[in-house]
């Protein structure tokens, strides 16, 4: 069952309005953070991260300590031009990709009831195997 010609002529006229809507997104950082370190005496998380830039997939790793109310988990981070961190997981994700071993950013999706993880970055998908309590806390299961 196709998408009629009104609908995609109607679909391909508004992507103009999205993508500028969404441009300020390719001003935001994505951190992907590898490993969190409670430091009981400092009463901080020293955060082990990967800062998502550019299209190479060999990223330095930087460190940073992060003294916040908020706790940090090893998750990907979209970072706000305030320097807030906001978690992304479980809408999307940063795995090595199971179709080809990169480093790819990820998200949950279903195909004929089946749920699929599906890169973003070269379109290959493989069964989900992350936690599903995420998704369902989110209403995505």
């Amino acid at each position: 069952m196709g998408v009629s010609a009104p609908k995609s002529s109607e679909a391909h006229d508004g992507l103009p309005f999205l993508l500028g809507r969404a441009r300020f997104l390719a001003d935001l950082q994505l951190l992907d953070v590898t490993n969190v370190a409670w430091d009981r005496h400092e009463q901080s998380d020293t955060v082990t991260f990967r800062r998502l830039v550019g299209d190479h997939p060999v990223v330095p790793t930087e460190i940073l300590r992060h003294a916040g109310s908020n706790r940090i988990s090893p998750v990907l981070y979209l970072v706000d031009r305030a320097q807030g961190l906001h978690p992304l997981s479980p809408f999307l994700t940063s795995e090595k990709c199971e179709g080809c071993a990169t480093l790819s950013l990820s998200h949950a999706d279903k195909e004929d009831g089946e749920l699929l993880q599906t890169s973003l970055d070269h379109g290959h998908f493989y069964p989900y195997q992350a936690d599903e309590r995420e998704l369902r806390a989110v209403g995505l299961r």
